[in-house]
């Protein structure tokens, strides 16, 4: 249950339904006013396999990415209706200043789209879709879609004998930590260091860095690339890890 007081709206989120939970249910306030503010909502729980299996979906950094939801055709004169899991499981709605980013549009009957353009790293996680129904004093939702979207830095690409550059982003609360660039993940036995930002450079003369705490973005410059310089590189800072990006070297032949 979730009181959203400055909205006056008092949400109550149901998971994993079975038909124990098929009932009738009564919200509102109680108040002493003698109207009486509660409002009867019947619940029927129905057993459709084409909503049941979650979707993972992945999205590269910077790009767009499609997400294919399904609602009952009965509903197809109501509200699309999409929201992302918190860490209470709580489904929230899109706020407002994101909106912008989440177009909505009808594919087939009982089929709509979400494209989530300019995909962030504060966009991965569980997501819900689904159609609402407008009732006298409350809002239904059934969410029927359940997607899991995870993400991928995009790649950087450099010609052998070229220079090519990697860019960590990291949180303002790190500025004065040393950042760390591994070919594997950092700390672990596999791992090759490539570079620290407190490291004596000169060691390695085609590998420089640029640590810019004004804008929380730690930089590695690769020069004279080689064909074994391409694969997965990570970014770390302390034991917070950056997505993995992947290196690929144009070679000469």
């Amino acid at each position: 249950m979730y009181d959203n007081s400055s909205e006056g709206l008092l949400k109550v989120f149901i998971s994993d339904l079975t038909t124990a939970d098929e009932a009738t249910y009564r919200c509102g306030v109680n108040i002493t006013d003698d109207d009486d503010p509660f409002t009867e909502i019947k619940l029927t729980v129905n057993q459709d396999h084409q909503f049941s299996t979650p979707n993972k979906s992945a999205a590269v950094i910077g790009e767009s990415v499609k997400l294919t939801c399904n609602y009952p055709k009965k509903h197809n004169e109501t509200n699309k209706h999409i929201c992302k899991e918190n860490n209470k499981k709580i489904c929230q709605n899109i706020s407002s200043s994101e909106k912008k980013r989440f177009e909505f549009s009808d594919s087939t009957a009982g089929v709509f789209t979400v494209i989530i353009s300019n995909v962030s790293r504060r966009d991965a996680g569980v997501y819900w879709c689904g159609a609402g129904t407008k009732h006298k004093h409350v809002t239904s939702v059934s969410l029927t879609n359940k997607h899991e979207l995870t993400l991928t830095m995009p790649p950087v690409v450099g010609r052998e004998g070229d220079s090519a550059e990697i860019k960590c982003p990291y949180d303002a609360k790190y500025a004065k930590e040393i950042k760390h660039l591994c070919k594997g993940k950092c700390f672990t036995k596999d791992a090759r260091n490539i570079i620290r930002s407190d490291e004596d450079h000169v060691k390695k003369p085609k590998i420089s860095v640029k640590d810019d705490t004004e804008l929380n973005l730690f930089t590695v410059t690769m020069t004279d690339l080689r064909a074994e310089d391409a694969g997965k590189y990570w970014c770390a800072v302390k034991d917070v890890f950056n997505l993995p990006i992947e290196l690929m070297i144009v070679t000469k032949d």
